[in-house]
């Protein structure tokens, strides 16, 4: 099932590229930053000269005006007619806008008229003009809510009544986080951002009653300080639980190019962004199988600990995209994909309440990883410099270390023991909302 997600989300990202490539290609990058994020705020025009803070000419729709003689203006190029040195006729610009120049340039009006979202400035800061050093920074803050998916789990123990536990009974839930990021675009259309997260979270399952273990070859590993095996205090147990904690951390930073602009088949207007870059994401896993027993011959605990922990890092592409559904709403897509190397460093450990280890195995190995993102959201724009986020992602990692997946099949094979399996898939998906702020 999971090779299944897997193949849809490498098929979404591939579409999602490809309809982008509607965009306008061959137009030169007027707009430096992400425009359905940024601009909109001034940059350039299709002619060659700059605004002052205005809408790009590409979001422009025709109104009537009258602009004095003397302004810097191809009537040519704008359609209007001179007379009597004065130019009138049907001037660049849209609801809101009043034009003192012919390219459009002058002071924003709100309007609760036509469609804002898709030629209004969504961030105008004053230092949005281009030329020099002057760009755009957008700080974004999220929260997240993420559930993963789990393999098939191992029985682990069952009591006295028939109760079975197994490996998958214990599980995260909704794993809570944060996200940060920072980005910055200039007026050449190009430009990088940082982005990090993170979530942490730790469950429990308890078995009650007399217990004993599932796991195969205990018997044959020895605990000399009761002079009994492994297995004869694992079933002498009054009770077992079973530990889990995951932590997953992603860093990211892309190079960040503006792909232009396309019309959807509905005919809402549309921008795209291709990004590219460095990425580390870092997978860990415990699961502790833990059993209690009150005999004096016994220690008070004996666990049976299993650790994976995954590092990647490598390199990825993917693009996002938004699009307009009204004056303030916004559809946005994203998809990204890479290829990585995994470092992965699993340990195997049985240990007592009195600290004597009975078995300890590690192992540390490097494989590759494929790491799959795509990203549905939608955006409400509040002003001009700020706008809240609410959306849904899914994540799936092929080629990691999970923490089931180490628990051998028999105890007696200490070369699985001492192995790294790491073909197991991680699917990772939930919701992510917060909000963006240009300055």
């Amino acid at each position: 099932m999971k090779c299944f997600w897997q193949t849809c989300m490498a098929v979404v990202v591939t579409a999602a590229m490809a309809n982008a490539a509607n965009a306008q290609w061959d137009e030169p990058a007027r707009i430096g930053s992400y425009q359905s994020i940024l601009a909109r705020a001034g940059y350039g025009d299709p002619y060659g000269s700059q605004t002052n803070g205005a809408v790009p000419a590409s979001y422009r729709t025709t109104q009537s005006a009258t602009v004095t003689a003397g302004t810097a203006i191809a009537p040519a190029q704008m359609g209007v007619q001179v007379d009597n040195g004065a130019i009138t006729g049907q001037m660049p610009g849209r609801d809101g806008v009043v034009s003192t120049d012919g390219y459009g340039n002058g002071s924003y009006l709100d309007s609760n008229s036509g469609d804002a979202g898709c030629g209004a400035p969504v961030y105008s800061p004053e230092k949005s003009v281009c030329g020099g050093e002057n760009a755009n920074w957008v700080l974004g803050v999220y929260g997240l809510s993420f559930r993963r998916d789990y393999d098939d789990g191992q029985r682990l123990a069952c009591n006295a009544a028939g109760d079975v536990l197994y490996s998958d009974d214990v599980t995260n839930g909704n794993m809570n986080g944060l996200a940060f990021s920072i980005a910055k675009r200039g007026c050449s259309g190009s430009g990088w951002e940082a982005i990090f997260w993170g979530v942490d979270e730790e469950s429990d399952v308890t078995l009650d009653g007399t217990t004993s273990t599932h796991l195969y070859g205990l018997g044959a590993v020895s605990h000399p300080p009761s002079g009994a095996t492994v297995q004869d205090i694992y079933d002498s147990g009054d009770r077992t639980r079973v530990f889990r904690d995951t932590d997953i951390y992603n860093f990211e930073f892309n190079l960040l190019r503006n792909g232009g602009q396309y019309t959807t088949r509905f005919g809402r207007c549309a921008t795209y962004e291709l990004l590219g870059g460095f990425r580390l994401f870092d997978f860990d896993e415990s699961l502790r199988d833990v059993s209690y027993s009150s005999s004096a011959a016994y220690p008070a605990t004996i666990e049976y600990s299993l650790e994976a922990e995954n590092t990647l890092v490598g390199f990825q592409l993917g693009g996002r995209s938004e699009i307009c559904l009204s004056d303030r709403f916004r559809l946005a897509y994203a998809g990204t994909a890479g290829i990585f190397n995994n470092h992965i460093e699993t340990r195997q450990q049985i240990v007592d309440s009195d600290s004597y280890w009975a078995m300890d195995y590690s192992d540390t190995k490097n494989d590759a990883a494929v790491l799959g993102q795509i990203d549905l959201g939608l955006i409400y724009q509040f002003s001009c410099n700020a706008r809240a986020r609410i959306g849904y992602r899914a994540m799936g990692i092929a080629g990691v270390a999970l923490a089931d997946d180490q628990i051998p099949r028999d105890f007696t094979d200490t070369r699985a023991l001492g192995s790294a399996n790491s073909n197991g898939d991680l699917l990772l998906y939930g919701f992510y909302y917060g909000g963006e702020f240009c300055f």
